[in-house]
């Protein structure tokens, strides 16, 4: 039953494609298979006051709330002294996720999480990322051999989503073989490029345009770059279009320019063009964006 074995607060420390993993698990089994009524998610810049006001709203309609707050290195580490406050008599019907990349809160809180609830390792190791290579390819209905999945870990290093996207890729050149070789992935995988993709993720969500396209003429390096650049720019506006739902209107135009960007890859359009258009256009602040 959804709700039945929440913990107060869970903790997923680690990479940020495993992060998303177990969080999408744990809401799933909180608020069951559609919880987007039960869940608020916030970024590391909302002020503390908003995330206690939704930690102490009773939850309509669903048996919990599920307060998000992703990325929360900075959050954490600004209020770790409220956030133990809180944790010493938190709210029954609320459940708190935090997401960072490395769990470094002070002593007391550190106990306290430990007492109450959960820190889940979201940090990958070599035979981690061997399984999650795999396991991407059995979603795309193949098999990848081992030999093959250590080579693209070789390639692109401990990036999931490169390797998720990679994985993709290799699916469908693939054909109807069933299992992804080696040789699939030296004649179709290049190394990571100087950029990650990621960074170009940061740079457009702070509106960082410039550094955005130096960044885009990293990445872009052989032909077929572009496409894994257009699959994390697909993810990052899904989510944002989660974690902020009143600008639907925005995340509507930013779907609509991916889709544009896509068609005009696929008809030949000139490809840094087409990729820098996007880029700006993704970067500018909402003012900005609505003239656009």
């Amino acid at each position: 039953m959804p709700g039945q074995s929440a913990k107060p607060v869970y903790v997923l420390n680690g990479d940020s494609f495993l992060r998303r993993q177990a969080r999408q698990e744990i809401v799933r089994r909180l608020l069951g298979q559609d919880g987007s009524a039960g869940l608020v998610s916030f970024d590391e810049q909302t002020p503390l006051a908003e995330v206690l006001d939704e930690l102490r709203t009773a939850p309509l309609l669903v048996p919990l709330r599920v307060v998000l707050v992703d990325p929360a290195d900075e959050f954490v580490a600004a209020h770790a002294s409220a956030l133990e406050h809180y944790l010493a008599e938190p709210t029954i019907t609320a459940c708190l996720i935090l997401c960072v990349e490395q769990w470094e809160a002070p002593a007391p809180l550190e106990q306290r999480v430990r007492q109450i609830g959960q820190v889940i390792d979201c940090r990958s190791s070599e035979s981690g990322l061997s399984r999650q290579v795999a396991a991407a390819a059995e979603r795309h209905g193949k098999k990848i051999a081992p030999a093959a999945a250590g080579r693209l870990i070789e390639l692109l290093g401990n990036d999931l989503f490169r390797l998720d996207s990679e994985v993709e890729k290799l699916s469908l050149l693939a054909g109807q073989g069933q299992e992804i070789s080696t040789r699939d992935v030296e004649e179709a995988t290049v190394g990571s490029p100087i950029a990650d993709r990621f960074d170009l993720v940061n740079a457009i969500r702070s509106g960082r345009t410039r550094q955005a396209l130096e960044l885009l003429g990293q990445l872009l390096v052989v032909r077929g770059d572009e496409f894994g650049v257009l699959a994390v720019l697909a993810w990052m506006v899904r989510d944002q279009a989660s974690k902020q739902p009143q600008e639907h209107a925005r995340h509507a135009r930013n779907l609509r320019r991916l889709l544009k960007a896509d068609l005009s890859l696929k008809s030949g359009q000139d490809t840094l063009t087409v990729m820098q258009t996007l880029v700006t256009a993704l970067a500018a602040r909402p003012a900005a964006a609505r003239r656009g």
